[in-house]
């Protein structure tokens, strides 16, 4: 269990924090963006890679839900 938070914690909610961060820094750039990074992981399972898909997989969805 400690890994699965320490892996859902750095790839899923770091993401989420700072996808909440940036955007009133970024509301007066009209050029300015943010971009999260995902993994092929996330679309396709690896063989002893469950948490790390599951992690990215939520990248990917908070980001097209944002």
């Amino acid at each position: 269990m400690d890994e699965i938070e320490r892996i859902m914690g750095v790839n899923f909610w770091g993401t989420l924090y700072l996808d909440l961060a940036f955007p009133p820094l970024l509301k007066d750039r009209p050029e300015a963006c943010l971009v999260d990074v995902s993994s092929e992981g996330a679309l396709t399972p690896v063989p002893g890679q469950s948490v790390y898909g599951a992690s990215k997989g939520a990248v990917k969805l908070l980001t097209e839900g944002l």
